[in-house]
């Protein structure tokens, strides 16, 4: 048991280091001596039982076999750093199958709550529920990817989170769900230029949105947002004319302000200067993505 313990320590240590390489191979053999089933890709929403899925009976035989008694618990660290490890190295099949699995462990081990009490995740569910999102999304599994999200208790839910699930909401099309999220983001941080940029797009007025906090001169935020909000209803005009302002009142030139001076002109055909305008942002930050 302490051989397990101080192997797994060690694992924990290649993961912090960021040697993901180390930790998928390592880990992937400590499962193989604590539990003789194959990691499956089995969805955490499957009705199929643990005990079939995740057993951790040792495979008996003749001959001695290699063997580590743990806890599931201790399984569950295992899956979630080799699947953080898959995820790391971007691949994401692999970190779904594993993610899965780790939650499936969880919950099957978990003792019964009093029907008066809300069943709260763990930090650690919540951040593999969170990357087994992405690893759907990038699969382009929308649907899977809310899902898991919406599987997080509504209090323990992040901006970050927030804002993915509203994202989601907009490319399944529920934008009346999107609306009333991003509205959500916006009373816990009122400068998520993200959330109000896709409240814009969804048809909210500038008036609509909540006003940022008084003690704090926000004008230059205003002018950037009212230039946006110009663009989405098609004024490419006035959008111009706000992006323009704000780049001359700024003490230095932005690439982000300079990039949606030139979407602007190059929408209201506005060519040679959109060009201009492009490559003034392109010498400010030349890998900025516009």
């Amino acid at each position: 048991m302490k051989e397990f313990y101080a192997l797994l320590d060690h694992l924990k240590s290649l993961y912090e280091n960021g040697l993901y390489e180390d930790v998928k191979l390592l880990a992937d053999m400590l499962i193989a001596t604590t539990d003789s089933s194959p990691v499956t890709s089995q969805s955490f929403f499957s009705t199929v039982s643990a005990s079939t899925s995740l057993s951790s009976t040792s495979q008996s035989s003749t001959t001695s076999t290699i063997s580590f008694q743990c806890d599931p618990k201790d399984k569950y660290t295992l899956l979630y750093l080799y699947g953080n490890a898959a995820f790391n190295l971007r691949e994401y099949k692999t970190a779904e199958s594993l993610f899965n699995r780790a939650l499936q462990i969880n919950k099957s081990n978990l003792k019964p709550k009093p029907k008066n009490l809300t069943s709260l995740d763990s930090e650690t569910d919540i951040q593999i529920k969170y990357n087994l999102h992405l690893c759907l999304f990038y699969d382009k599994k929308y649907q899977d990817a809310y899902l898991i999200l919406d599987s997080i208790p509504s209090k323990q839910r992040t901006i970050k989170i927030l804002l993915a699930m509203g994202k989601l909401c907009q490319l399944l099309m529920n934008n009346k769900e999107a609306i009333t999220i991003y509205k959500e983001v916006l009373k816990i941080s009122k400068f998520s230029i993200v959330a109000i940029e896709a409240l814009l797009n969804l048809g909210i007025k500038m008036d609509d949105l909540p006003k940022m906090p008084s003690n704090i001169s926000t004008d230059w935020l205003n002018m950037y947002l009212k230039g946006k909000s110009s663009m989405i209803s098609r004024d490419y005009k006035e959008a111009i004319k706000s992006f323009k302002t704000l780049d001359c009142n700024l003490t230095h030139r932005s690439a982000e302000v300079l990039c949606s001076l030139a979407n602007s002109q190059y929408l209201n055909g506005e060519y040679p200067n959109a060009i201009s305008s492009f490559e003034k942002g392109q010498k400010i930050h030349p890998v900025f993505e516009c």
